[in-house]
């Protein structure tokens, strides 16, 4: 048995290792066991590596999140922006009223909207922003679905056409039928579809050109 001796301690007792262990009891074991962990951790063995892979694979994963969340942004608020813009001028050359399609779009939540092409500059602000929402959040499931498909990149294009194809009948017909009946009535059909046609080229096109392509995207075998 061999006794631990302090620094700056005269005749100490002999204390024994066992002894400290005895009367620490698991405290000792906790201790031992930290800094063993800690001499793992500082020389870069065994679990820090796996640490290390584990952080550098979140930091790719949330660079990718943030590449695809700026995508789709960009894809839905382009796409929405001549979407509007185009709606605009065909509703007005239809005798609709410039103002007509975000007039409509507000009156859906602000029944004070106007029905017409009426300026008003509160119909503007929420009509907009409602529909650069919306074109925001499908833009980011075109950008979505283009991660995961296929490397060839015109399929991107096609499927958003799809996708854009399927909402506008069930927007104009469906969900805005069943909330607000008169405007989705007195916004005229063929425009909303020609505008949804057009968001989905230029929304699909952008997601097909700023998407990395997917780790599922099929791999030549060796």
């Amino acid at each position: 048995m061999s006794a631990i001796r302090f620094k700056g301690v005269r005749n100490p007792l002999p204390v024994s290792q066992d002894t400290i262990i005895d009367h620490m009891g698991p405290r000792y074991h906790l201790a031992s066991g930290g800094l063993s962990a800690f001499r793992q951790l500082i020389s870069g063995q065994d679990r820090p590596a796996v640490w290390s892979f584990q952080r550098l694979r979140t930091n790719g994963e949330a660079g990718l999140t943030r590449t695809l969340v700026r995508a789709g942004a960009l894809a839905g608020l382009t796409g929405g922006a001549v979407m509007a813009m185009l709606s605009m001028v065909l509703m007005w050359l239809t005798g609709g009223g410039f103002w007509a399609p975000l007039n409509l779009i507000a009156h859906t939540f602000w029944r004070s909207a106007p029905l017409n092409g009426t300026f008003s500059a509160a119909a503007l602000i929420i009509g907009l922003a409602i529909h650069m929402m919306m074109a925001a959040f499908f833009g980011l499931v075109i950008v979505l679905v283009a991660r995961h498909l296929p490397g060839v990149r015109s399929i991107v294009v096609a499927v958003g056409l799809l996708l854009v194809g399927a909402v506008w009948p069930a927007m104009q017909y469906g969900l805005w039928r069943a909330i607000d009946p008169v405007a989705a009535r007195d916004f005229t059909p063929w425009v909303l579809a020609i505008g949804h046609l057009m968001f989905g080229i230029l929304a699909a096109t952008i997601a097909a050109i700023g998407v990395p392509a997917a780790e599922t995207a099929p791999r030549h075998r060796r």
